[in-house]
């Protein structure tokens, strides 16, 4: 009975690391408010779009979300990531259409320093801004995720070169 009992709990310590992968690792990233472009566009509704984005990149907690320092100038936002440890941060852009903003926002590498996703709306409601967090987050998760598979997976080698041609004779 304890022999069965043991290879029973051995079979299924087998299958759960079969289906775990190695290891996880979680993004950290911090959300800046977008730059506002225009005068309709105050501090206060930038800041509000960026808390939007932020709590929605957040949910379910596959994404980190770190406090951005408030008022800090946009020179110096991969400089603070990097400092913070983000993997990414957030910014971008919002200009009034009419009634309506249009919102870009961008995931930028903290490795690289470029933009690597982005994403824009048209939007009336903070509702619509969250909609374009749950966007945000699929892309920094699949460009996580990208980053992971890298390090796991064994690269293929590469072609073999062919030797140069001597070419034709000359008399």
């Amino acid at each position: 009975m304890k022999r069965l009992l043991l290879s029973s709990l051995a079979a299924l310590a087998v299958c759960l690391l079969a289906v775990t992968p190695a290891f996880t690792i979680v993004p950290n990233v911090i959300v800046y408010p977008p730059a506002a472009s225009g005068a309709a566009i105050d501090h206060e509704t930038a800041a509000q779009i960026a808390t939007v984005l932020a709590t929605q990149i957040a949910q379910g907690g596959t994404v980190n979300v770190l406090a951005a320092t408030p008022g800090l100038d946009r020179s110096r936002y991969l400089a603070e990531a990097r400092a913070h440890g983000a993997d990414f941060y957030v910014t971008g852009f919002v200009t009034p259409i009419g009634s309506m903003l249009s919102v870009i926002s961008q995931v930028v590498s903290t490795q690289s320093g470029t933009v690597i996703f982005s994403t824009s709306s048209t939007i009336a409601s903070y509702v619509e801004v969250a909609a374009q967090g749950d966007q945000l987050r699929a892309g920094i998760l699949d460009r996580s995720s990208r980053g992971i598979q890298a390090f796991q997976a064994t690269p293929a080698p590469p072609p073999a070169t062919p030797a140069p041609s001597p070419g034709p004779k000359r008399s």
